[in-house]
């Protein structure tokens, strides 16, 4: 996620100082603006994990009841996404003072942040990036249910999710400008629906993954699962109010690079030494750093520029700062919440 933003603010902050390789800096943006949105890199790899680690937790704790699963959840993420946004808001007011403006947001919106419910009360992003938790907590709720009722375990049964999901969009996609004269609530309750399911789907290759890696699909069942739920994938998208808005390429690139890490797995796991050390502490902190690195970073790079300081220094000033402030999140709410989330249940 933090290459993902620092990608966003790069081309930005660099043509302003010319101090930055002109080859480099547009090989960058057409890459992004053709085939791979770094962002969006980052969000499927974030998805796919979803997928793969909720099936394998559920698939090791066997009988776990719906209210310790969605308890469970909630210690796990909303004490650091609260103290994150909280973050945020003093950042980005501080920032606003610095910059001689006012807040975009106040703090009502910054409440429904923490929520994250805010989609379904249809009030703008203030961080850009609580909306991929909006849908992940959906999705712990759909795998959950699904396997329940054994559907995860069964690759038919898996696909005829994916086909319903992709069913659902296209005979609701032409209707969309209906909903909205109909009540703005139908339109937002479809929006949400019809935008989360695109994600949704898109983990269930997480969840192939996950089955094949601990041995309860073959290879054969695995791949019909994967061509299966693409289509489904391309359909629902294509479906969607997110049509031309993000690129699938992305995507599929995420769920390719997913797969050499998981293949690697083994060989990262057996390296000693800095490498090891420096993959266990962005691993511990990663949570943290997703919750923290977006405007507040931003706003850091944004400051050091109107400075002078040169924009690689800026860069590494920035990356360090987030680093410090997600660990601290990490030793002071994130350990601890995460501890008390595995005792449950």
């Amino acid at each position: 996620f933090m290459v993902g933003d620092m990608h966003s603010v790069f081309p930005q902050l660099l043509p302003r100082t010319q101090m930055a390789p002109r080859f480099l800096n547009n090989l960058l943006a057409a890459v992004s603006a053709e085939y791979i949105s770094f962002g969006a890199l980052g969000v499927s790899i974030f998805f796919l994990m979803t997928g793969f680690l909720t099936v394998y937790g559920l698939n090791q704790q066997v009988g776990k009841s719906f209210g310790s699963f969605v308890l469970q959840k909630i210690v796990r993420i909303y004490p650091v996404y609260i103290v994150g946004t909280l973050f945020l808001f003093v950042t980005s007011h501080l920032y606003t003072m610095w910059a001689g403006t006012t807040m975009t947001y106040g703090i009502y919106e910054f409440l429904i942040q923490m929520s994250l419910f805010r989609d379904w009360l249809w009030i703008p992003s203030v961080d850009g990036l609580g909306w991929t938790l909006e849908v992940q907590i959906k999705m712990y709720l759909v795998f959950f249910f699904l396997h329940k009722f054994k559907i995860l375990e069964n690759p038919l049964y898996l696909c005829l999710i994916a086909g319903v999901g992709a069913l659902f969009n296209m005979a609701t996609y032409s209707y969309m400008d209906i909903f909205i004269s109909i009540h703005h609530n139908l339109y937002v309750a479809m929006y949400v629906i019809t935008f989360s399911i695109v994600f949704i789907i898109f983990a269930l290759f997480g969840v192939v993954l996950c089955q094949f890696y601990q041995g309860n699909w073959s290879k054969r069942e695995s791949l019909a699962a994967v061509v299966s739920i693409a289509i489904c994938f391309h359909l629902a998208l294509n479906h969607s109010v997110l049509k031309g808005l993000m690129t699938e390429y992305s995507y599929f690139f995420g769920a390719l690079l997913f797969v050499i890490l998981l293949l690697l797995q083994d060989r990262l796991l057996s390296c000693h030494g800095p490498l090891m050390a420096a993959i266990s502490f962005f691993s511990r902190i990663s949570f943290s750093v997703y919750v923290v690195h977006g405007l507040s970073g931003y706003y850091l790079l944004s400051i050091l520029d109107a400075m002078g300081v040169n924009p690689y220094l800026s860069l590494l000033l920035t990356f360090c700062a987030t680093l410090a402030v997600s660990y601290l999140l990490y030793l002071l709410v994130e350990r601890p919440t995460a501890k008390l989330a595995s005792s449950i249940g």
